[in-house]
């Protein structure tokens, strides 16, 4: 259930910490995750299995595939 990902960190496939996800939004066609960077700048990014590159449930955080430039422009 991608739900539990809220509190996790999320990292770019360069390994830069984007923030912590607030929460799974379930649009349809497409999950987002609500992402509140250290600066408090909200960022959606759509989440599909093909763009999660890792996830350590432990550790809590994943990282993701995401398109240049895609953090700054939210």
């Amino acid at each position: 259930d991608m739900s539990s990902l809220a509190g996790f960190r999320v990292y770019s496939q360069n390994n830069d910490l984007i923030g912590n996800i607030s929460r799974v939004i379930n649009n349809p066609g497409q999950l987002l995750l609500q992402i509140f960077s250290d600066s408090d700048r909200e960022i959606l990014v759509p989440l599909h299995d093909d763009l999660i590159l890792e996830l350590e449930e432990e550790k809590r955080y994943i990282k993701i595939e995401i398109a240049d430039g895609l953090a700054e422009v939210n």
